[in-house]
């Protein structure tokens, strides 16, 4: 994937909505993976690609109102 400038991201499993969402906010290039499932016939949402820098800001992110997210 060297071709379309992917080949720096990183990927991010499907899971957790604060750091995927925090993550695609600071990347600058984003992409969705997804597979299709031929027992439901659709595609389906396996995770995201995000640059290094922007998963490692949402990391510090979320580690930081870790406490308030969870509290409720």
């Amino acid at each position: 994937m060297t071709g379309a400038d992917l080949d720096e991201l990183v990927y991010v499993p499907s899971g957790d909505a604060a750091l995927t969402r925090r993550a695609r906010v600071h990347s600058p290039l984003s992409t969705v993976v997804v597979r299709f499932s031929r027992a439901r016939k659709r595609y389906e949402r396996q995770g995201i690609l995000v640059s290094e820098v922007a998963l490692e800001q949402a990391e510090a992110g979320c580690l930081a109102d870790s406490e308030l997210r969870f509290a409720s």
